[in-house]
Parts: C-alpha cells; structure tokens; sequence
C-alpha cells in the first residue's frame, strides 16, 4: 500500500492545471444530477 502511494499521488500531476479543475467540475455536476434523480424518484421517505 505504502509503495503505490507515489503513484497515486503523481497521477494528477499528468494533465495540465485547466484540464484538471475541469475533469473535477465535470465530475461534480454529474455526481449532483445523478444524485437528485435518484432522489426523485425514492418512494420510502424515513
């Protein structure tokens, strides 16, 4: 585990500053609609 860290943490680095907020954006927005719409559409509210 210890050794694959390096790895891990220099894979960011590979796409440039712009590329990558806009990866992490893109990611967000569709993290939040998916989230909604399973929301939606949940019958059993506990």
């Amino acid at each position: 585990m210890l050794q694959l860290q390096p790895l891990e943490f220099s894979i960011p680095f590979y796409f440039s500053s712009n590329e990558w907020h806009l990866l992490l954006e893109i990611l967000a927005i569709l993290s939040m609609i998916l989230g909604n719409l399973i929301a939606i559409t949940q019958t059993s509210m506990n």
